[in-house]
């Protein structure tokens, strides 16, 4: 099978996958991988959260969290990711 430059053989993932699957693999990365790898990780999920706080989320149409960016200050954002990962780990 050969592949053009713009076909891949990876299927393309929603954001909401990606976020679930790094989520899920938090107890592995904390055994298995090393600590660069572990902090990519932890990047890109602060990426995922502070994309989807200023742009919101929706699905068909339908809204399930509107857009902060404008309303909620970058301090804001980030003191409600501290205080949900602490949640998380209760």
């Amino acid at each position: 099978m050969s592949l053009s430059t713009t076909e891949s053989i990876v299927p393309s993932i929603t954001d909401e996958q990606r976020a679930a699957r790094l989520t899920e693999a938090g107890g592995f990365w904390a055994k298995h991988v090393d600590a660069d790898k572990k902090n990519a990780c932890y990047r890109e999920m602060d990426d995922f959260f502070l994309a989807t706080v200023r742009r919101g989320r929706a699905r068909d149409g339908r809204v399930y969290m509107p857009p902060f960016e404008g309303t909620l200050s970058q301090e804001a954002i980030w003191t409600v990711r501290t205080y949900l990962e602490t949640r998380r780990a209760n």
